[in-house]
């Protein structure tokens, strides 16, 4: 984009105890604006985000923004403006135009921009590290616009504060971007002066068709007294049809959800009519999402349920969706949708399990069948040992420790074999182990075993729904006594740790009384593809008790929650093996 004219109009951007001083020119910011809007028009319930390059001078702690650069992105990832590998080289390579762009002689990158269809004025984690892998030098800022198909939309820039840190939650100062109106130009009017004065007339006379001039001005104004006469209903009647329209379009929607589902490469666009009135009237809800036989559920809250879209990747090319809407009091409001496509063409890696799995004990070899009895002197002895049933290590040991003391006294061919007893002549030896006789031997065979669990060594439930304060809460494998439940226990040993959480704008936050409150989360299947954040808040993380943790009795898959202080709607119980 070749950059503006320098008699465009200027505007300065700057905070309040902070160096940080933006000129730019309000021409450029009304094309970046353009461009924001067409990808948020693209399709319905958000269209697709757009980003690109600003280009200018870092002059003495003032950053001018003179040009900017669009870089396309091939969404690999849904309609966010997050770079695949092969964007990522494209907007390197954007950053080096400079060299070959005359139009951008002299100028230097200054930072870049970014729109938000779905979310607030802000940075996100993929936003803040692709400002600090590009734009690392103070006074580069990064510009987020919020677009709307109609009206004012509002931006923010974003810089790197003395400290080195950026303030990614918000803005210091947002600001509107309205619709500039097209100037038209007008016809160029001559001024006229005493010098280009024309000369008067010598003679002035009066022909037949100036004389003719105010029987047609009487014509005309009867003409416009009859078009206004007939115009004038025509509008009355559009303006009443226009207000109704409205007043129709402001009024909340039936109780249709409106949902819907919506492929892009692999990411599936789940969207709802954000203006119906069990949206308006509801205190959260939940999305149920069938992929594949794997059963996820995302809680929302009343400001989450209100965006009316969320993006998810699916795993299979069939998906039912199911919103539920629970309003304050009354019934939830639900509707289901059903996509039905080809098979992903990236399949999503699978987290590795933690434990390696057990192997398979070995299938025992068949044992050789044995060989006939040798002959001899110590024969028949050697034939009762192959001929006797089975017995355990242990009583093989003990019989051959027996046997030993007695090779002198091998019985004759024919004759039964003698047991060994306290009478018989031994040499100088220690005493022989007691032991029962070799027919008393019984076979002894190992007891069935349980099979060795192979699973992971931990993981999560995710419960939504409303637990009041006292009210008690019981999980048995997948079911819950109220609400509803995102996975299960393992049915092994486990230690159970419950915390109250909230779903929020920027993703799920976990309140704990622990050291917690630096980790964060991605998205994820472990989390419901929400942005976990852990916050340390003692107060708020007992709200919820556990009162009965899971038991041997209960096959180790059920347990009893209570609420206490306040009223919760979203629950995370983490569970571990026990050692």
């Amino acid at each position: 984009m070749a950059p503006a004219q320098h008699d465009s109009e200027t505007r300065v951007w700057s905070v309040e105890g902070h160096a940080i001083r933006v000129v730019y020119w309000a021409s450029v910011l009304e094309e970046i604006r353009a461009e924001a809007v067409a990808g948020y028009c693209k399709f319905p319930r958000g269209g697709v985000e757009v980003g690109g390059i600003l280009f200018g001078r870092l002059e003495d702690g003032v950053t001018r923004i003179l040009a900017f650069r669009p870089v396309p992105c091939e969404y690999k990832f849904g309609p966010s403006y997050r770079l695949s590998e092969r964007d990522g080289q494209a907007f390197a390579d954007a950053l080096r135009a400079l060299e070959t762009d005359p139009l951008l002689a002299g100028l230097e990158p200054v930072g870049w921009y970014v729109s938000h269809t779905r979310s607030e004025v802000c940075l996100s984690e993929q936003d803040l590290e692709l400002h600090n892998r590009h734009f690392p030098k103070a006074g580069q800022v990064a510009l987020v616009v919020r677009p709307e198909s109609f009206g004012t939309s509002r931006a923010g820039f974003f810089f790197r504060e003395a400290n080195g840190k950026i303030r990614c939650e918000s803005s210091y100062g947002e600001f509107a971007l309205p619709v500039r109106a097209t100037k038209k130009r007008s016809a160029a009017r001559e001024v006229i002066t005493p010098e280009n004065a024309p000369a008067p007339r010598a003679e002035t006379t009066i022909s037949k068709r100036d004389r003719a001039r105010p029987a047609r001005a009487r014509v005309n104004r009867r003409r416009f007294l009859l078009w206004g006469a007939v115009a004038v209903p025509v509008l009355a009647v559009i303006a009443m049809t226009s207000a109704l329209m409205l007043r129709e379009r402001k009024q909340p929607a039936s109780q249709s959800l409106a949902l819907s589902a919506l492929d892009v490469n692999g990411q599936l666009q789940i969207a709802w009519d954000r203006m119906a009135a069990p949206v308006l009237q509801a205190a959260g809800g939940s999305l149920e999402i069938v992929d594949g036989g794997k059963r996820v559920v995302l809680p929302f809250n009343a400001a989450a349920l209100r965006r009316g879209s969320v993006t998810y990747t699916r795993k299979s090319g069939l998906v039912e969706v199911r919103l539920i809407v629970n309003p304050p009091d009354g019934k939830p409001v639900q509707e289901l949708v059903r996509f039905v496509g080809a098979m992903p063409t990236a399949k999503p890696k699978q987290e590795a399990s933690p434990r390696k799995p057990v192997r398979e004990p070995a299938a025992e070899k068949p044992k050789p069948a044995p060989r006939p009895p040798r002959r001899g002197r110590r024969g028949r002895q050697r034939s009762e040992l192959l001929e006797s049933p089975p017995r355990s290590e242990q009583t093989k040991v003990l019989e051959l420790a027996n046997l030993r003391p007695h090779r002198a006294a091998a019985p004759a061919l024919g004759e039964p074999p003698s047991l060994p007893s306290a009478s018989a002549q031994l040499p100088a030896a220690p005493a022989p182990l007691p032991t029962a006789p070799l027919t008393a031997a019984a076979p002894q065979r190992p007891a069935p075993s349980r099979p060795a669990y192979r699973g992971p060594v931990s993981g999560r439930l995710i419960w939504t729904g409303l637990l009041r304060r006292g009210q008690a809460l019981s999980i048995n494998g997948r079911t819950a006594s109220t609400g509803y439940v995102t996975g299960e226990l393992p049915g092994v040993p486990v230690r159970v740790s419950a915390y109250p959480a909230e779903l929020s704008d920027n993703g799920l936050v976990v309140y704990t009384s622990k050291a917690l409150a630096a980790q964060r989360e991605p998205p994820g299947p472990r989390n419901g593809w929400n942005l976990t954040r852990y916050a340390l808040d003692p107060e708020r993380a007992a709200r919820v008790l556990v009162t009965e943790p899971p038991s041997a009795q209960t096959g180790w898959r059920k347990l009893t929650l209570r609420g206490d202080n306040a009223p919760v709607a979203v629950i995370v119980i983490d569970w571990r093996i026990a050692d």
